[in-house]
């Protein structure tokens, strides 16, 4: 995989920590905080152990769990893989 996506982590989080909380059709759970979307400390560390085991990529704990939004976190694991490619 070569660009990790929005999709990709929606895909992630809902397979390891469920549905986000929010529904409203006008938010962008993309700049959403975590916290907002009801989803805790536990909920990343999973949704760490899946990026870790999909991509094949083995991202610090910290470098996760230290992004606030799904954004922050999508550009995290960019970096990741941009550091594995080369």
């Amino acid at each position: 995989m070569s660009v990790f996506t929005m999709d990709d982590l929606r895909t992630i989080m809902r397979e390891s920590a469920g549905e986000c909380e929010v529904r409203s059709p006008g938010i962008d759970i993309a700049q959403t905080s975590y916290e907002d979307l009801g989803y805790d400390s536990l909920a990343l560390l999973e949704v760490t152990a899946r990026i870790k085991q999909n991509l094949g990529v083995q991202p610090p704990d910290e470098a996760i769990a230290k992004t606030s939004t799904p954004a922050e976190t999508v550009a995290a694991v960019n970096e990741l893989l941009i550091g594995v490619a080369a």
